[in-house]
């Protein structure tokens, strides 16, 4: 879908404004189209000519010795089969794009999470966001994504959202999750399934790892997040890696499973510190309104 996420019919219906009974057409789909012959067509030079864009609808042709009247498109049906075809490619854009939105972004509400509704808070880091979707093609060719630390509120995950939202509307597909929820779903597996779930994982154009950094220590998640992020090193998979902790502090008292893997991270994605915690601030502070309006609370208080 578009960044306004408009349905396909919303889409649909703001192309549709071409003047079909003009032409003696009736409003037509990819699956049924009324041509043929129309009032006020007419003859010239021994075939018949449309009488709205007085071209050719026959052309002449020998058959069998015979000189015969063959069908062709005029020029105004060819625009209107255009636009079907236009329209028929725009749908199936609009169904993929949205399928591969549901699939990276289990939430519905993260689907609204696109540069279209950025409140432009950041407007340097929005910036540095939108240049990474314009050269992804380039970038991905070497695996290269971000490394976003900064303290909870500072639009660390609504920003990887807006690059998944604007990726998936180029059909690139890409996948929100976090090392620690993979773990958990390996430990739900058989180990025969296992290694098929992270050949699917690491078999995206994007992945974005949320909330890196305070999961408990284990073998298990060691093991399996190393083997991750070796793997999309590996086959040069972006990776975008959203942790709370400040640079500084990520690699204290690591263990050597971790720390190898923090530098094949930290090699692939540039490291970006977001820090304007305005927004949430601001969002707690009206959401904290709304309940004392809706339950009375200051009216009590008075």
């Amino acid at each position: 879908m578009s960044e306004e996420l408009k349905s396909v019919s919303e889409i649909l219906a703001d192309m549709s404004h071409y003047d079909w009974e003009k032409y003696g057409y009736s409003l037509i789909t990819e699956d049924t189209f009324e041509g043929g012959y129309h009032d006020g067509d007419y003859e010239k030079d021994g075939v018949i000519h449309c009488g709205y864009c007085h071209t050719p609808k026959q052309v002449l042709h020998m058959w069998r010795g015979e000189l015969r009247a063959f069908p062709i498109h005029c020029r105004c049906k060819q625009e209107c089969l255009a636009r079907i075809e236009k329209e028929r490619k725009l749908r199936e854009h609009l169904l993929m794009a949205d399928a591969c939105r549901k699939h990276a972004l289990r939430y519905p509400y993260m689907h609204q999470w696109t540069f279209a509704n950025d409140d432009g808070g950041s407007p340097q880091a929005t910036s540095y966001f939108k240049s990474y979707i314009a050269h992804f093609e380039e970038l991905r060719k070497d695996g290269s994504g971000m490394f976003l630390f900064g303290p909870k509120g500072s639009g660390k995950t609504y920003a990887a959202a807006q690059i998944v939202n604007a990726l998936c509307d180029k059909e690139y597909r890409c996948l929100v999750t976090s090392f620690l929820e993979i773990v958990k779903n390996l430990l739900s597996l058989n180990r025969e399934n296992r290694q098929q779930y992270l050949d699917d994982i690491c078999s995206h154009d994007l992945l974005v790892f949320d909330d890196f950094g305070g999961e408990t220590a284990s073998n298990f998640f060691d093991i399996n997040m190393g083997e991750i992020v070796k793997t999309c090193y590996r086959k040069y998979i972006p990776m975008i890696v959203i942790t709370p902790m400040a640079q500084d502090t990520l690699e204290q008292g690591l263990n050597a499973t971790r720390q190898e893997a923090v530098d094949r991270m930290k090699e692939r994605c540039y490291c970006l510190t977001l820090s304007n915690t305005k927004r949430y601030r601001q969002q707690t502070s009206q959401r904290k309104e709304k309940m004392e309006s809706l339950l009375g609370i200051r009216n009590t208080q008075q």
